[in-house]
């Protein structure tokens, strides 16, 4: 009688080749997760910087252009008059009248109220306003849908003003010129993934979602061609 040599996986072998594989699939599903959230990660901030710096160069251009003149140091107002507060800022640029509120995240589902987040945020219908009200200078209701007819909100929903700030100097031989110092900063987020140092807020570095955070902080410096 004839017999056939017969081979074949023993089960200590099937093991480790199934071990070895699972090993493989874990790296390969780690590295696409890692991929993903470093695409994610760009697209946030690829749309954070945009925006913040188009407020750079929309609240440049009246002062570089108009000659008009620049309205600071105003008295914050805290809005709405009761409940949860936000403390409203305002600076002007001849016609041109921005309103702003720091630590708080635009949400547009807000009417009149302000709501208090985590990490010591809160949540406002509007974070920067733009309109024609340069000629009072005092500030525009952050908190109701359409503060005034001729606005428009400068910020994206989901985003919060970190800090900002508008401060001159005098230039020149005789000191009649004037310097302005702007400073935008400027998140994309939510609550649970910023973190604040007492002064401003940032992106928290060991936080999951961490991805969906994004955080531009700009200078420029600014002259006046017109006087």
């Amino acid at each position: 009688m004839k017999h056939q040599n017969q081979t074949g996986f023993t089960i200590l072998e099937l093991l480790i080749a199934t071990a070895v594989f699972s090993i493989i699939l874990l790296i390969g599903a780690t590295t696409i997760i890692q991929v993903g959230r470093m695409y994610y990660r760009g697209v946030v901030a690829s749309k954070n910087r945009e925006v913040v710096r188009n407020v750079i160069d929309e609240i440049s251009r009246p002062i570089q252009l108009e000659g008009a003149g620049v309205i600071t140091g105003v008295a914050p107002e805290n809005q709405p008059s009761t409940g949860e507060q936000v403390s409203v800022e305002v600076f002007c640029i001849g016609s041109k009248r921005y309103t702003y509120t720091t630590g708080a995240f635009l949400d547009e589902t807000l009417d009149g109220t302000v709501v208090a987040g985590l990490n010591n945020t809160k949540r406002v219908r509007h974070v920067l306003w733009v309109d024609n009200g340069g000629s009072v200078c005092t500030p525009a209701n952050l908190t109701i849908p359409n503060p005034t007819p001729d606005g428009t909100e400068l910020l994206s929903p989901g985003m919060m003003l970190s800090d900002m700030s508008l401060t001159s100097t005098s230039i020149g031989a005789t000191g009649t010129q004037r310097s302005y110092n702007l400073r935008v900063f400027g998140l994309t987020g939510a609550d649970d993934l910023v973190q604040s140092d007492g002064s401003v807020w940032r992106c928290g570095a060991e936080i999951v979602g961490s991805q969906w955070c994004a955080g531009s902080d700009l200078f420029t410096n600014v002259y006046k061609r017109i006087e």
